[in-house]
């Protein structure tokens, strides 16, 4: 499969009909979506070269090749991503300042491999794939992962709002289509929720291949900022006085971050407001967009595919 850069824009390899997921909203729009294993990407996402050919780079992840010191930080989309990257980040340089870089700069969904290579170490590297997709050499190499997961519904709605301001992907301001979209687990991006996050528990707790893991609630670091920086600290294995971890939750809180946003370099053209990308972070938004018939069938789906989920959310 051939895939290339060309002046700052990934160039797909060409796309047959076979490859096309065409889904409909509830009015009948047509969301056409190239599908890659268990992942979307949207005709006019892959038209505007934001992202390399997953076809090709979902191989070449495989064979990455890792370092000891490399820092995984995973979670389904909007559930704290760029949260947990500001905080894994001020706790390595030891100091309570935004990093300079941003954290697309260092995900492997948006990325070959080799553009990877020259980082310095520590590596901090994040994704919204399932654990099937990270590179082989994250077992080998023992790397640690820092696991976040938020609750669904809350998910759902952020999730909306991003990817609205994203122009890239085409969607149309209503939060209810999506929300049925992402119920069917056919929203234009990542696999579906339920089995992203069935998929992740069960890689936790298979033990055998003994590579550390740190699960954490969006919600607790929302509610316990302090103690929930406090783990972090302990499962990297750096020594952080409490005044620095104090500073660090501070600078973390969703308005200082939306604050501190434009000062660094993350304008891009695609992104109609970059602030949107940390809107709320509010726990219980979703009571705002859910109906209260979408609300109890979200519940019963929960019911359905979930039964075996460990993990216990929070929704207010």
């Amino acid at each position: 499969m051939s895939s290339e850069k060309v002046n700052g824009k990934y160039i797909w390899g060409d796309i047959t009909e076979s490859e096309i997921v065409r889904q409909y909203d509830r009015k009948g729009r047509e969301v056409a979506c190239v599908q890659v294993d268990d992942m979307f990407r949207t005709l006019h996402n892959v038209q505007v070269g934001q992202v390399p050919d997953l076809r090709a780079t979902l191989k070449l992840l495989k064979d990455m090749p890792m370092r000891t010191d490399d820092i995984f930080i995973c979670a389904y989309v909007k559930a704290g991503t760029h949260w947990m990257w500001e905080i894994v980040n001020m706790l390595l340089r030891g100091s309570a300042e935004y990093d300079k870089t941003v954290k697309e700069e260092n995900m492997i969904d948006f990325h070959f491999p080799k553009e990877f290579e020259n980082l310095e170490s520590p590596r901090v590297f994040n994704s919204h794939f399932t654990w099937r997709h990270l590179p082989t050499e994250i077992r080998d190499k023992k790397c640690k992962i820092i696991f976040l997961q938020r609750n669904p519904k809350d998910t759902a709605v952020s999730y909306f709002h991003h990817m609205k301001n994203l122009k890239i992907y085409g969607i149309e301001d209503d939060c209810g289509d999506f929300i049925d979209l992402f119920m069917k687990g056919r929203g234009p991006g990542y696999k579906s929720w339920f089995d992203y996050t069935l998929e992740w528990q069960e890689f936790i707790e298979d033990t055998s291949h003994r590579v550390p893991i740190l699960s954490l609630m969006y919600e607790d670091l929302k509610q316990n900022p302090v103690a929930q920086v406090q783990k972090v600290a302990e499962f990297l294995k750096i020594q952080s006085d409490t005044q620095l971890v104090r500073s660090i939750a501070e600078k973390c809180d969703f308005k200082n971050m939306r604050k501190a946003v434009l000062n660094k370099n993350e304008a891009h053209p695609s992104v109609s407001d970059y602030q949107l990308l940390y809107r709320k972070g509010q726990i219980g938004d979703w009571k705002n967009w859910f109906t209260v018939a979408q609300s109890e069938e979200f519940d019963e789906l929960v019911r359905q595919k979930m039964g075996t989920c460990t993990s216990k959310f929070v929704y207010e």
